[in-house]
């Protein structure tokens, strides 16, 4: 969902809802297990937030270059903040009892069987060139298995809605890359929905139970 996202509406948006949602969803699950209402400060970061995602929501714009299909990605962009918060709550149980490594490899197992069906509905074709090749290897290993190897093994000492803001450094560096690489532009209300996004999660960590 998530390459779909980035695909269809652009490396930015893909990247700041798919990722500053998802500490929101495991704030409020953790919440809610708790039974602990949000207090004054805590409920005006939420509402932040869930401003952040209007803004962007609304921000939509036509579909571009680098954003063909903006809705669907939108959408997808949505359904991949979904799985990630799932993901990070299941996982943090499964990372006091299992090792990281055997869990990046379990969960990878599981991922590539899942999607292999649309993978070969739609055709694997890989081009023999050095390049594509290289740049395969570098997302499965050093941007797949390795990174998720060093977040479980970060889940077995902290919260999951801390570690799903530990990663919110990926939003802001895929912004500023879509924009010096990709070329791609974010319009004004998606920046400010970004920075609410982003700011009310921040808000939320640094001040639990307020």
């Amino acid at each position: 969902m998530y390459f779909l996202a980035v695909a269809s509406g652009g490396v930015g948006v893909a990247t700041v809802v798919s990722l500053g949602l998802a500490p929101v969803l495991i704030f409020g699950w953790e919440s809610l297990r708790a039974r602990r209402l949000p207090g004054r400060t805590m409920l005006g970061a939420l509402v932040a937030g869930v401003i952040g995602l209007v803004l962007i929501t609304v921000s939509v714009g036509e579909p571009g270059t680098t954003a063909p299909r903006p809705l669907l990605g939108l959408l997808a962009a949505f359904g991949s903040g979904v799985g990630y918060a799932a993901s990070t709550v299941l996982s943090r149980h499964a990372a006091q009892r299992v090792a990281p490594m055997t869990l990046t490899t379990v969960s990878a197992a599981v991922g590539a069987l899942a999607l292999a069906p649309i993978a070969l509905a739609e055709g694997i074709g890989v081009p023999a060139r050095l390049a594509p090749i290289g740049l395969l290897l570098h997302l499965g290993v050093v941007t797949t298995a390795v990174a998720y190897a060093l977040f479980y093994a970060g889940l077995r000492s902290i919260t999951g809605s801390a570690a799903a803001l530990a990663t919110l450094a990926e939003p802001l560096t895929a912004v500023l890359l879509a924009g010096w690489i990709v070329g791609e532009s974010l319009p004004v209300p998606v920046l400010v929905g970004g920075v609410l996004l982003l700011g009310a999660v921040t808000v939320v960590h640094l001040s639990p139970g307020k």
